[in-house]
């Protein structure tokens, strides 16, 4: 029971009290009945009584609302978390289920939010009916939700998810509608994993957004791999923190004609190095700075090394070999383009020989706040490019929306293309719908000549990747102009 809700009880029956005692001396003193006045201080009480009961229901059903979820009546994060360390604090084992929809959102994107919410409440209901004594479900947020399973044993979770996953392979009929369920579902452990809420949850949103997973429902328990990336990044973060822009490099790899296999162009890799001369992964860099919120200077600095590279070509080699470099979707806004502007004007920049990618995994949504600046930047001249094209779920969105003069096909094609009819298909009829548009097409991650050859007979016009050569350092590259 909470300090406010005990304040107002007891200021009710304090209340009560005096009016009682005055009540009481007033009856006397009219000498009213014995009778009468028992009967009225009785109603008196029973009015008081129920006055008290009311409120405590009322303050009891906010409580309950701060706690549930309103569209899908599960308990919500905030009741998760408070669960969660009351286990920790009784030294209760348990394990946390984290389960993410992987499919929903394009699910939701194309028929809309009124009929995803039906289908995300009658998952919830699906969810609730595989509970038991050992356990709770809470929605965590979105598409997101987490169970609480009171064990200690890995055998007995074992079976618990075996079983989630045959009920949750069958799919989800409403409005004559069916949603098949696409699940990826991450598993922490207490106190084997960590004795710390924060830390269980850390681990399986990293294992949720950073590892591949095979299967419509498929389910990974946090191991030392998983506590070492983990463990990895937070180096990476602290290392960073205090690094200045200057520590970052500029590495190039060549882009290359596919018709003649000479060098179109390069792309800009941005690189750093540890205290042992290691480099750190760019994805993992990239979201790292993302958090410490220093990618907009991280991509003006990349922007303006671009510069210096772009007159330095100009000057000793050809005016039109290409550069290109990525940016991120938080960096599309006021503070670059108006760098970029007042640079492009210093430098004396060609910037129809500078091409901006975009990753084709920034969510459509959050896109279209972007697009004005994506537009600006096109009509300062500089080429727009779509990167990792066909990783995500928009990409004929992204073709539509974008002032596209490049289309780079994510190197998971060059992979799988001899195996996966499909995905051959696909880059074909990319490859086909881009000379239409009389859009350039780059295929990334080109490593062996039989990956070249299939790029060859699909019509790409350009490729990157470790076959010609690996990003090197600006000095290193121009060797490759030379020849």
């Amino acid at each position: 029971m909470s300090l406010f809700k005990e304040h107002s009880i007891r200021v009710i029956l304090v209340i009560s009290f005096i009016i009682y005692v005055l009540f009481t001396f007033i009856t006397r003193t009219l000498s009213w009945n014995l009778y009468a006045s028992i009967a009225i201080n009785i109603l008196l009480f029973s009015v008081l009584f129920l006055l008290t009961i009311v409120r405590k229901t009322r303050l009891s059903k906010i409580d309950e609302l701060k706690i549930t979820d309103p569209l899908t009546n599960l308990f919500n994060r905030r009741k998760f978390e408070m669960d969660a360390e009351a286990l920790i604090a009784s030294n209760t084992s348990f394990a946390v289920i984290f389960g993410d929809l992987s499919n929903f959102k394009i699910f939701n994107d194309t028929l809309g939010k009124d009929i995803g919410d039906v289908f995300l409440t009658a998952f919830a209901e699906r969810l609730k009916s595989l509970l038991n004594d050992n356990s709770e479900a809470y929605r965590y947020g979105g598409d997101e939700f987490v169970v609480i399973y009171k064990t200690r044993s890995k055998r007995e979770l074992e079976k618990v998810i075996t079983k989630f996953k045959e009920v949750m392979a069958q799919p989800l009929n409403k409005l004559d509608l069916e949603y098949k369920i696409s699940m990826k579902i991450a598993v922490s452990r207490y106190p084997k994993d960590s004795r710390r809420i924060s830390e269980l949850i850390r681990y399986v949103l990293n294992i949720i957004h950073n590892t591949e997973m095979h299967g419509m429902i498929s389910h990974k328990f946090v191991d030392e791999v998983a506590k070492r990336d983990i463990q990895k990044k937070d180096k990476i973060a602290k290392f960073l923190r205090d690094k200045s822009m200057e520590s970052f490099k500029v590495f190039l790899q060549p882009i290359v004609d596919v018709k003649s296999n000479k060098v179109y162009g390069f792309e800009c890799l941005t690189r750093v190095q540890d205290e042992n001369l290691d480099f750190f992964q760019t994805e993992d860099l990239i979201k790292i700075i993302e958090r410490q919120g220093k990618i907009t200077s991280l991509d003006i600095h990349v922007f303006d090394t671009v510069c210096d590279y772009h007159n330095i070509i100009k000057t000793e080699y050809d005016d039109e070999t290409n550069l290109s470099f990525n940016i991120s979707a938080l960096s599309l806004n006021e503070e670059f383009y108006s760098h970029v502007k007042e640079k492009s004007k210093e430098c004396k920049l060609k910037s129809y020989n500078i091409t901006i990618e975009i990753t084709e995994s920034i969510n459509i949504n959050g896109l279209e706040n972007s697009l004005y600046y994506i537009n600006k930047l096109s009509e300062l001249g500089f080429k727009i490019a779509i990167d990792d094209f066909g990783v995500g779920y928009s990409s004929l969105s992204y073709i539509s929306k974008l002032p596209l003069s490049v289309i780079k096909i994510d190197k998971m094609f060059m992979k799988s293309f001899n195996t996966n009819h499909v995905d051959k298909k696909l880059v074909e009829l990319v490859s086909s719908l881009s000379r239409n548009l009389n859009v350039k097409i780059v295929a990334e991650g080109v490593e062996n000549i039989e990956q070249l050859d299939f790029v060859k007979s699909t019509n790409v016009d350009l490729y990157q990747g470790y076959l010609y050569g690996k990003a090197t350092p600006f000095n290193e590259a121009l060797k490759l102009l030379e020849n």
